[in-house]
């Protein structure tokens, strides 16, 4: 029983961690600074892991001594622990959800100027390919 309260007191603890790293790097992100984001994916994956195996303890854990759950006081607490996780998964779902728009509007402001580019390459190159057939270098090699 103590267990599984410990367990949920540090999955809180895992998503409130989860939701402060993802609050830093949306003020990033709204910047325009994106140089983090594989620091967060690999912070968000090893805390999606950590909080899988939570889940896995304390659902083995209630398995186990299922009897042991359906008092009041126990199942009070669990209630009340199960509330705060579900605002914190909210919030961190908000953030995410800001998170993934500002990485489109990255992802299509880098297509853009690479289409820019592209095009820039292309009229430079086509250019160029007149230029060396009308500057006389032809008649150069010739003589």
């Amino acid at each position: 029983m103590n267990e599984v309260l410990r367990l949920s007191e540090s999955r809180i603890k895992c998503l409130r961690r989860l939701s402060e790293f993802s609050e830093r790097f949306l003020v990033f992100a709204r910047s325009g600074s994106l140089s983090e984001a594989s620091k967060y994916s690999n912070f968000r994956e090893v805390s999606l892991r950590a909080l899988e195996h939570y889940n896995q303890k304390i659902q083995e854990r209630i398995n186990q001594n299922r009897h042991e759950f359906a008092t009041g006081a126990i199942k009070n607490i669990l209630i009340a622990q199960i509330n705060e996780e579900k605002k914190l998964i909210q919030d961190i779902i908000k953030m995410d959800e800001e998170l993934f728009g500002l990485i489109e509007t990255e992802k299509d402001r880098l297509k853009k100027s690479l289409a820019g580019s592209q095009k820039s390459i292309t009229i430079t190159s086509k250019f160029k390919s007149i230029w060396v057939t009308s500057s006389g270098e032809e008649l150069d090699q010739q003589i």
